[in-house]
């Protein structure tokens, strides 16, 4: 018989009954875990460094930046994209109220500088904006430099397009202009125009555009006759005036002009004084919005001499570029968040407190959005984590670059992709002013898809209704006929000459035998 004793018995015994105490009471026990945070479950933070433009006074900085924490919130929410990195935003804004261009450009370096100044934790691994021609100019050598992808969601100056010189610049937002401009080649060329006037606004927006499409024309030996002003300068008017004079003198009749609404005002007004509009002119407008909110524009100048009748009466017929952003033939789609895009733009309206946007101002949800995508397409080919990324990165900014171009989806701004230049390639459309009595609509003529091909919908007889059906001639055509007489009429008129030459012949000799003879 197996015997312990009483103190050995008295310890095991108490060390199970303890052990079973902690068993039983330990998951009792109410012990406050920390809430998980990047890095729980394999999740880390990247951000996207934003700088906004403020001091606009319809509140474009409200509507970017409410688009973008819109974009955000989907992006973070998704369960396929970025399910392993939480995305983050690290906004600063730059003031364009600035009396002074170049105070404008230095405060956006500064705001620029401060990223790399205050480097920050968890990484910036792209930025946004600043969707400021001046600022956008004067910021891209420094991201360019920092090898960091910089997205512009709006609008970009032709020169960034240069991808040698800036090889990480993505255009997201209305690179419209360049499917503009090969609108317009392809219109001239399908009307026959082969004489043109040119005026511009100077400037790295609208004005490069118009310099790059004069410098095509010029190659293809398109006679051009050219003016350019300046934005808001003292001499808008008389520069307006000089160029009136020069396509007057020299009788062109179709005439493309890309300037900003202040610019097309005058120019629109001294149009109409001098007569240059009806069957014989044709007016193509390129600006950085509609011709309906051109209308409106030049109506509540100050400035204006132009009645509405008056405004109407110059641009019946006239020519106008807009984004094309049906999805399909649709007016109504599904956004890649999830929301249909009517659906999105008045989410927009309501948290930015504005009302009846132009879709291009919300152009950073698209921007976002492509940004994320493109990260997302690279996560498994990138050399290193990507939330151990920080400036100076060639390898991986590259790799991300390249990845922009499996990019495509619907955004609010409609179907989109992005070319092999970083170029976001957008349908867009060809519309003829009409005039209806006191009214006005727009009329489709022409859409470009994605691949660049244009497709006519009216026929000319349709789009020139209100010139007598027929396309208006660039110039005035003198052509040299050769009329001939036909055989029939020919053998009359030989045997009249010849009748008339016998008689002559015989009243000739008749005077000289019987001159003397009365």
């Amino acid at each position: 018989m197996l015997t312990i004793s009483t103190t050995t018995y008295l310890f095991r015994t108490s060390f199970i009954i303890y052990t079973a105490a902690i068993c039983i009471l330990l998951p009792l026990v109410h012990t406050e875990t920390p809430e998980c945070s990047m890095g729980c479950n394999n999740v880390s933070e990247i951000r996207i460094g934003a700088f906004l433009p403020f001091g606009y006074p319809d509140k474009l900085e409200l509507i970017m930046n409410t688009s973008l924490h819109i974009a955000l919130e989907e992006i973070n929410h998704h369960p396929n994209v970025l399910s392993t990195y939480k995305l983050g935003l690290e906004v600063k804004n730059f003031d364009v109220s600035l009396v002074s261009q170049g105070d404008i450009a230095r405060n956006g370096i500064s705001k620029v500088a401060e990223f790399l100044k205050d480097p920050i934790k968890p990484p910036i691994v792209m930025m946004i904006g600043p969707e400021h021609d001046l600022t956008m100019l004067a910021t891209a050598p420094i991201l360019t430099s920092w090898d960091l992808i910089q997205v512009n969601a709006m609008f970009s100056p032709t020169k960034l397009l240069d991808k040698e010189e800036y090889p990480y610049v993505i255009n997201t937002g209305d690179v419209l202009l360049t499917a503009y401009n090969e609108m317009t080649l392809q219109m001239l060329q399908y009307y026959k125009w082969q004489k043109i006037g040119m005026g511009w606004t100077e400037g790295p927006l609208l004005g490069d555009n118009a310099n790059a499409l004069f410098q095509v024309l010029d190659k293809q030996n398109v006679t051009v006759v050219r003016g350019t002003t300046r934005e808001n300068a003292e001499t808008v008017e008389n520069d307006i005036t000089q160029f009136l004079d020069k396509l007057e003198s020299e009788d062109v009749r179709i005439t493309y002009v890309s300037m900003f609404f202040g610019e097309l005002s005058t120019l629109f007004c001294q149009v109409y004084f001098r007569g240059m509009y009806g069957h014989k002119y044709v007016w193509i407008v390129q600006t950085v919005s509609s011709i309906p909110s051109l209308v409106d524009i030049i109506i509540r100048d100050d400035r204006s001499t132009c009645t509405y009748q008056n405004v109407l009466d110059v641009l019946e017929s006239t020519i106008g570029f807009t984004a094309h952003f049906q999805v399909n033939g649709k007016d109504t789609w599904t956004t890649v968040g999830g929301k249909v895009n009517t659906e999105l733009k008045t989410v927009i309206e309501q948290q930015s407190g504005t009302s009846d946007i132009q879709l291009i101002r919300a152009g950073t949800y698209d921007g976002l959005w492509s940004m994320a995508l493109a990260i997302n397409a690279s996560l498994h080919k990138l050399p290193r984590p990507l939330d151990t990324f920080d400036f100076f990165q060639k390898d991986m900014s590259e790799m991300m670059f390249q990845q922009f171009q499996e990019v495509r989806f619907s955004g609010i701004l409609g179907d989109m992709i992005i070319d092999e230049n970083g170029n976001c390639v957008r349908q867009a459309k060809l519309q003829v002013f009409r005039r209806r009595g006191h009214n006005y609509s727009m009329e489709d003529i022409a859409y470009i898809d994605l691949k660049r091909i244009v497709h006519w919908l009216k026929p000319p007889e349709e789009v020139w209704s209100q010139k007598g059906g027929q396309t208006p001639r660039d110039r005035v055509l003198v052509a040299a006929h050769i009329r001939t007489v036909p055989r029939a009429m020919f053998y009359v008129y030989c045997g009249l000459a010849a009748l008339i030459a016998i008689l002559f012949t015989f009243f000739l000799v008749f005077l000289c035998l019987y001159r003397n003879k009365r």
